[in-house]
């Protein structure tokens, strides 16, 4: 897997979010359900359970008298992605929830991994006001088919978690903590990323779990980045910025590459 992504070229990478291309490589549904309400109850249930945390979530919803993970509720139901961004739609009534932004994110993902294991992809969702926490948590896609994702409006804290093979494109400014276990994904910013780029943000307590960055994952960052964690490995980072560049060669470690974009110009600042 690390020489097959060594050897992918940044044109090739940002074709994946070509309209053209994505319009041609849209596959068609396999299964599709419009129990959007059923969502919506659920959701509506998650919030009013919840308590801040989120290693409770798995006990937030309450199916047949019995309490089930979000993933298992959320199971029989895929929904288009126009379906998922009425969904999204939906929950903007709730912004003042003081757990809006963290149980919004984890729902909104595990709704687009059903509907990719139902069959879409190329997904375009728009966001809501507030920055969702979590997007990505664990998501994870096949190896020669990733799930791809273009996001639309602000990105909180801890976006791809954990994801496997998912390309992600960001329109707007994303937070904190991008990335972290991530592998096999690409992460494509077209405006500024917050601290721990690769991984976590210097501010959470290193006592609370086992810090682990990125790996064999694309970071192409268009604009500034805050900084970038340290343990990430073999990792390609394009940067287009030049003060973010510095902070890259002082910030990234070894066995990772750093690429120089200017001018369509691309240089091997460092490489494995």
């Amino acid at each position: 897997m690390m020489e097959l992504y060594a050897k992918i070229d940044l044109e090739k990478i940002l074709d994946c979010f070509n309209p053209e291309y994505v319009e041609e490589q849209k596959p068609q549904p396999i299964v599709k359900t419009k129990d959007l309400g059923k969502i919506i109850k659920l959701y509506e249930q998650a919030l009013h359970n919840s308590r801040g945390k989120m290693s409770e979530l798995k006990s937030l919803i309450t199916v047949h008298g019995q309490q089930v993970r979000l993933e298992q509720a959320i199971m029989p139901e895929i929904l288009h992605p126009q379906e998922i961004n009425l969904f999204l739609k939906h929950t903007m009534s709730y912004e003042d929830h003081q757990d809006y932004a963290m149980i919004t994110g984890i729902f909104l993902t595990r709704l687009l991994e059903r509907s990719y294991q139902g069959g879409f992809n190329n997904f375009e969702i728009y966001l809501p006001d507030q920055a969702l926490m979590y997007l990505g948590l664990e998501l994870k896609a096949a190896e020669q088919q990733p799930l791809k994702v273009t996001f639309k409006g602000k990105v909180g804290q801890e976006c791809g978690s954990g994801s496997w093979n998912v390309f992600y494109h960001f329109l707007d400014e994303v937070g904190d903590s991008l990335g972290p276990k991530a592998k096999g994904c690409l992460f494509y910013g077209e405006k500024n990323i917050g601290n721990g780029c690769g991984g976590y943000d210097s501010g959470i307590m290193l006592s609370s779990f086992p810090l682990v960055g990125a790996r064999r994952s694309h970071f192409i960052l268009k604009e500034k980045v805050d900084s970038f964690f340290l343990m990430t490995e073999y990792c390609t980072f394009w940067v287009y910025d030049p003060d973010t560049l510095e902070k890259a060669k002082q910030e990234i470690r070894s066995k990772n590459r750093i690429v120089y974009v200017h001018d369509d110009e691309k240089k091997i600042v460092r490489d494995y």
